[in-house]
């Protein structure tokens, strides 16, 4: 499948610090990369609001916005939407382990050149098809449950809960040890904009998070998830 576009990854999109063109040769283009990434993955957020001059708030209020898009992301594989009856104590458990298993996402950022490329080794967090062979497992097993009708009496949030629950409980067990793809680079380059603005493009933005969570499935036979 096509990676995901994500149109909800505002850290990544954030305009950078403000520095005059007279000052660009003391802007930490890598640091302000690896301050980025760290904010958005790892939710350590003091550094890069201080280098983009925001607070904490701020920085982790995109960061929650980040996590709930990567939750919806999950409800996709499983089936689901925020449109099912979903009870608000599974989305945090969903948005609990999103955020434990991004927080072992892998990358280095090297020093930038005199061009302002960065280069960024990834090992791409290999979350869906780790995921797949137990997800297909227990679709079928709870299929052949309502195919028995099973679960005709159950509320909408009572089928939801049975159905979900478990697919949460693998996705914490699978954020306990994750699997990664092979390395692989990305290089994004920093450039200063006519606004006297630091700035990376949108194409490096979608380079980036496609690199660091892969979201295809590589088993032709499986059912995708698709970005927004």
């Amino acid at each position: 499948m096509k990676h995901i576009k994500c149109k909800m990854l505002l850290l990544l999109s954030a305009i950078l610090l403000v520095f005059s063109s007279g000052c660009s040769q003391f802007f930490d283009r890598s640091g302000y990369i690896q301050d980025m990434l760290d904010a958005t993955y790892k939710g350590k957020f003091e550094e890069y609001a201080r280098i983009t001059d925001s607070t904490v708030g701020e920085i982790e209020s995109d960061y929650n916005d980040f996590i709930q898009h990567e939750t919806e992301v999950f409800l996709r594989y499983a089936g689901l939407s925020q449109d099912d009856v979903i009870p608000n104590d599974l989305l945090d458990q969903i948005a609990q382990a999103i955020k434990e298993l991004y927080s072992q996402v892998r990358y280095t950022v090297n020093e930038s050149d005199r061009d302002g490329n960065v280069t960024i080794n990834i090992e791409p967090l290999d979350v869906y098809n780790g995921l797949y062979p137990e997800f297909l497992a227990f679709n079928q097993e709870f299929r052949q449950r309502n195919n028995n009708y099973e679960f005709q009496d159950y509320t909408d949030e009572e089928f939801t809960r049975e159905y979900l629950s478990p697919l949460i409980q693998l996705l914490t067990e699978y954020a306990a040890a994750p699997t990664y793809r092979e390395p692989v680079t990305v290089i994004v380059n920093v450039f200063l904009s006519d606004n006297g603005k630091y700035v990376i493009s949108d194409e490096s933005v979608t380079a980036i998070y496609n690199a660091l969570i892969y979201y295809s499935i590589d088993n032709n036979s499986a059912s995708t998830i698709s970005g927004t």
